[in-house]
């Protein structure tokens, strides 16, 4: 089966020729009596699909309603706005995964999202391409909260969440920013490890104490530790084993040495899983070194091996063999403030923790943290349990407060 992408009316590309091949034309609702009248002058067509909300996400359900009974022979286009896409489904869809459009769809977030658009529980969103594609995102959804995101990014730079009927700059109508329904979720965890294809060799979940976006308006802290859902429930951290699965068997490349860095929120309660990102990387926030400190694995070390030798080592059976840290290690690092600096604490206060490093100095004028790696320091401990973790955490924030501005 041959599908092709068009926008327009059959007669400027003369579809009719197209008809009684093994072929399939995917067209805008909007194109549909244009093809009937064409239709009707006695040019026969081939089968065509409308759909009425012509994008990417829709596009992609109707391949794969299409892939279940047919095999697809190629993808194509002969509309301009449709090359990108054309380019990444044909390599999706019939050729499997290049690593071009394997790195596209692990970096691109409007991509992301719409290869998983039946794969994986994530929130409604939109590509913000003009005012009448903002509109129709609030038609959707119920809640009266969004966020704001650009296609391209880390570090939560030019995230922000925006109310129903805020007006919105026109700047963000550009193509490059997506739309998604505000996640009632308050807790997120993370998935690093690394996989050949999507045979997972080694995963480790961490969580954030506090959402990203929410942390740099109200703790003014980031905080990555171990995650306590192992002692807690570790039926959740086996189920989302199996979503992140689910995910790079989608973005994978066959047998291709892929790191990965997840973010999910949930609900330890209802054990609600939904997909926030994920790229083709480690994590931040030092999450290598706090593996190596509760797991003994070095990954880093293991991932340069395999990817220099070709060693492709044990994979996990499972979530029943996911390794178990044997204490809990945690990344803390503060924002900055508005002001100029006037005094910090000594290198040798930070002692205790396995390692610190100090990102300001006495004099130095900051202003108020607009991303998370904007920080005064950033510190990783460790602790042997809970309660040893919550007085590690009382320590690092006393010196936290140390670190004094002046206006």
């Amino acid at each position: 089966m041959h599908i092709i992408l068009f926008r327009y009316s059959a007669r400027v590309v003369m579809l009719n020729h197209l008809f009684k091949t093994n072929s399939i034309v995917i067209v805008p609702k909007s194109q549909e009596q244009k093809y009937i009248t064409f239709e009707a002058e006695g040019n026969p067509l081939p089968n065509v699909i409308f759909i009425e909300d012509y994008t990417l996400p829709n596009i992609i359900l109707e391949i794969r309603k299409i892939e279940k009974s047919r095999m697809i022979e190629s993808i194509t286009t002969l509309s301009e706005e449709d090359m990108d896409w054309v380019g990444l489904l044909h390599d999706h869809f019939v050729k499997g995964n290049s690593r071009f459009a394997s790195n596209s769809m692990f970096k691109d977030k409007y991509l992301m999202r719409s290869l998983l658009i039946d794969k994986v529980k994530q929130p409604y969103f939109r590509l913000l391409e003009s005012q009448d594609d903002y509109e129709k995102f609030w038609l959707q959804i119920t809640g009266n909260t969004a966020i704001v995101k650009p296609r391209y990014g880390a570090g939560s730079e030019e995230v922000f969440k925006i109310n129903r009927g805020d007006k919105i700059s026109v700047k963000y109508f550009s193509g490059k920013y997506l739309i998604e329904d505000f996640i009632s979720l308050s807790r997120m965890m993370t998935c690093d490890g690394y996989a050949f294809g999507a045979k997972v060799c080694r995963f480790f979940s961490h969580e954030y104490e506090e959402l990203l976006l929410d942390s740099l308006n109200t703790t003014k802290e980031i905080v990555v530790r171990t995650n306590k859902l192992y002692s807690t429930k570790i039926s959740l951290i086996e189920k989302v084993y199996e979503e992140c699965i689910k995910v790079l068997s989608e973005f994978s490349v066959e047998g291709e040495l892929t790191p990965f860095h997840f973010e999910w929120f949930y609900s330890e309660q209802t054990e609600e899983l939904l997909f926030c990102e994920v790229g083709k990387r480690f994590g931040g926030a030092e999450i290598p070194k706090l593996i190596k400190y509760s797991f003994n694995i070095d990954i880093l070390k293991e991932y340069w091996e395999a990817l220099i030798e070709g060693d492709k080592g044990s994979y996990v059976d499972g979530a029943k063999s996911l390794s178990i840290p044997v204490k809990i290690s945690t990344t803390y690092s503060p924002y900055r403030k508005e002001g100029t600096l006037v005094s910090v604490p000594k290198q040798e206060e930070f002692d205790w923790t396995e390692n610190t490093y100090i990102f300001v100095k006495p004099g130095e004028k900051t202003e108020n943290a607009q991303s998370i790696v904007e920080n005064n320091f950033m510190s990783q401990f460790t602790s042997k349990d809970e309660s040893d973790y919550q007085e590690n955490l009382k320590k690092i924030r006393a010196l936290t407060n140390k670190f004094l501005y002046e206006r």
